[in-house]
């Protein structure tokens, strides 16, 4: 990254990096090699991306941490809906 590093004439302002540098720092987590295929197909498979609205493709369940002792708390899970549950719009909007 020293390489973007560019030295500016006021003191004041000091060094600064070219913004390239500063996504590669803020992203180093990925691997840079592109798209994953699961990506791809889970972005495709998404009905918002063609325009349909769609509610209730997860519910919520609220499980005991412990069912004997109620005052322990509860843990929130969401799981996928059965397809039955699932309501999506009949139209597409072209502003989705």
């Amino acid at each position: 990254m020293a390489c973007c590093t560019q030295r500016v004439s006021s003191d004041s302002i000091g060094d600064r990096r070219c913004a390239a540098c500063g996504i590669r720092r803020q992203r180093s987590h990925r691997s840079g090699d592109g798209w994953q295929e699961f990506t791809v197909r889970a972005i495709l498979e998404n009905p918002r991306y063609t325009g349909y609205a769609v509610f209730g493709r997860w519910s919520k369940h609220e499980e005991l941490l412990d069912p004997d002792d109620v005052a322990a708390g509860h843990v929130v899970r969401f799981k996928r809906a059965n397809q039955d549950r699932i309501v999506r719009s009949r139209r597409s909007s072209p502003n989705v």
